[in-house]
C-alpha cells in the first residue's frame, strides 16, 4: 500500500477531486451563463415542463411551430417586442431588482422562433436589458421553431403574436397588459383578413375571437378576456356589437352618457337609480332610502349587465337582466309584505340598457313590462318573456347574481 503509484489529474490527487456541482441560481451582476447551464432546463424539461407546461411544451403551442431546444445565444440587442404594444414592462426596475438578487435557472427562460438564422424574440426584453446593464453577453433560450417546411409566413407572424402574448408571466408593473392583448388580437385578425382565412382569428367570429382571447389572455379573470374579445368583435362588427357598461370616462359603453343622451334622468317627479344588475340586492336598498327621502316621487331602477359573459350574448344578457329583474320584484313584494302596505310602491323597474347589438336597438333602452313580465323596445322588434320560475332557480336569492 505504502508503494501504490498515485496518478495525478491535473496534477491533483483524483480522491481529492469533486464533481462541479450543478448551479440553479447564477449572479448576473458578475458571471455569465454558460453551455453548462443548460443542463438544468434540460432535465426540467424532462421531468417537469414537458407536463406542466402546456403552453411552453404542450398543447397550447401555436400550431404552426414546435419547441426543439434550449440555447445560449448572444445578446445582440434589447429588441422592441413588436407583437407588445409597450414593448417590455413599463417599469422594470422591480423585475431587476429581483434578478439582481440571482437569475433563477428553475424559472422558464426567454423564448425565441427561431426561421432559418434569424431569432425572432417572443419574450425576454426585459431581461435581456437587465443583463446587458451588467456587462453580460449570452443568454439561454426556449428555441421554437417552424413545425414544416410547407408553414406559410402568414402562419408564422400569427404564430408571434399569438406566443408573444401567451407566453408573458402575468407582472403586475405592466399596466399595458390588457391592451397588449387587444393589439395582438387585433394584429391576428388583419393576418386572418390577408391570408384569406388561412392564418389568424376571424374578426367576425365572436366566440373564435374569445377562444383566442382565452389562449392569449389566460392570466387575466374571465370578465376582462369577455371584455377584450368585445371590444375588438365590435370594432370589426359595430352592428352586432356587444356593450360592456362602465362609468369610465374613456369606456366605449359610458353609463352616464347614455342616461343624458336619451333623458334617463331625474326630473320633478321621477327619479332614476341605475346600477349594475349584479348589485341588486345594494340597488334595492338604495332605492328604498331614495324613497324614504323623497316621498310622492316615482323611483325608476335601470339595470345594465357590466360585461356580458357566455358563449351567446344575448342568452346571457336575458338570463342576467330577467333573473335579477325577478330578484328584485321578490325583494320589493316580500317587504310589502313584512310591513303590510296599502299596496302602492313607488319604486319599480323601469327598464335595462341595451347591450346586444344583433338584438337591440341602441337608441332606446329595454324597457320593462310589469304586467306581463316582458321585456321590449317601444320602436325595435326585441321581446322577451321573463320566465321567473326559470329564472330565479337559475340565481342565489341570498347574494348577488355575478355575471
Amino acid at each position: 500500500m505504502e508503494n501504490m503509484k498515485i496518478t495525478l489529474v491535473d496534477g491533483h490527487n483524483p480522491a481529492t477531486l469533486t464533481e462541479t456541482e450543478t448551479r440553479y441560481i447564477v449572479d448576473i451582476t458578475r458571471e455569465e451563463l454558460t453551455k453548462k447551464d443548460i443542463k438544468v432546463y434540460v432535465d426540467l424539461h424532462k421531468t417537469l415542463w414537458e407536463k406542466s407546461e402546456p403552453t411552453y411544451f404542450g398543447p397550447d403551442i401555436h400550431p404552426a411551430i414546435e419547441f426543439s431546444h434550449f440555447d445560449l445565444v448572444p445578446i445582440v440587442e434589447t429588441v422592441k417586442q413588436v407583437h407588445r404594444k409597450g414593448g417590455r414592462v413599463k417599469d422594470p426596475k422591480p423585475v431587476w431588482r429581483s434578478l439582481s438578487k440571482g437569475y433563477k435557472l428553475t424559472n422558464l427562460p426567454p423564448a425565441v422562433l427561431r426561421i432559418g438564422n434569424e431569432d425572432h424574440e417572443l419574450t425576454g426584453a426585459t431581461r435581456k436589458e437587465f443583463f446587458s446593464k451588467c456587462g453580460r453577453e449570452l443568454i439561454i433560450v426556449a428555441v421554437f421553431v417552424p413545425k414544416t417546411a410547407k408553414v406559410t409566413q402568414y402562419e408564422l407572424e400569427d404564430a408571434i403574436s399569438y406566443m408573444g402574448q401567451s407566453l408573458q408571466p402575468e407582472v403586475a408593473a405592466n399596466p399595458n397588459s390588457i391592451e397588449d392583448i387587444k393589439a395582438a388580437l387585433t394584429t391576428q385578425c388583419r393576418i386572418f383578413k390577408e391570408s384569406g382565412g388561412t392564418a389568424g382569428v376571424n374578426p367576425f367570429d365572436y366566440n373564435a375571437l374569445l377562444e383566442r382571447t382565452k389562449l392569449i389572455g389566460a392570466s387575466k379573470t374571465e370578465t376582462k378576456q369577455y371584455e377584450i374579445a368585445q371590444a375588438v368583435f365590435n370594432h370589426y362588427s359595430p352592428e352586432y356589437a356587444v356593450a360592456s357598461w362602465s362609468s369610465d370616462k374613456k369606456a366605449a359603453y359610458r353609463i352616464e352618457s347614455y342616461l343624458h343622451k336619451y333623458q334617463l334622468v331625474d326630473s320633478e317627479n321621477v327619479m332614476y337609480i341605475c346600477a349594475a344588475a349584479s348589485t341588486v340586492s345594494k340597488v334595492f336598498t338604495k332605492a328604498l332610502a331614495k324613497a324614504a327621502n323623497n316621498p310622492g316621487k316615482e323611483i325608476r331602477i335601470i339595470f345594465h349587465t357590466s360585461t356580458l359573459t357566455g358563449a351567446d350574448p344575448i342568452v346571457s344578457f336575458e338570463s342576467v337582466a330577467g333573473g335579477n329583474i325577478d330578484k328584485f320584484n321578490q325583494m320589493c313584494s316580500n317587504a310589502q309584505r313584512v310591513f303590510k302596505g296599502d299596496g302602492t310602491n313607488p319604486i319599480s323597474v323601469y327598464g335595462v340598457l341595451p347591450a346586444v347589438g344583433s338584438a337591440h336597438s341602441w337608441e332606446e333602452p329595454v324597457l320593462y313590462n310589469a304586467k306581463n313580465n316582458t321585456l321590449y323596445q317601444r320602436n325595435h322588434p326585441y321581446f322577451y318573456e321573463i320566465d321567473t320560475e326559470d329564472s330565479l332557480e337559475n340565481i342565489d336569492l341570498e347574494s348577488d347574481f355575478s355575471v
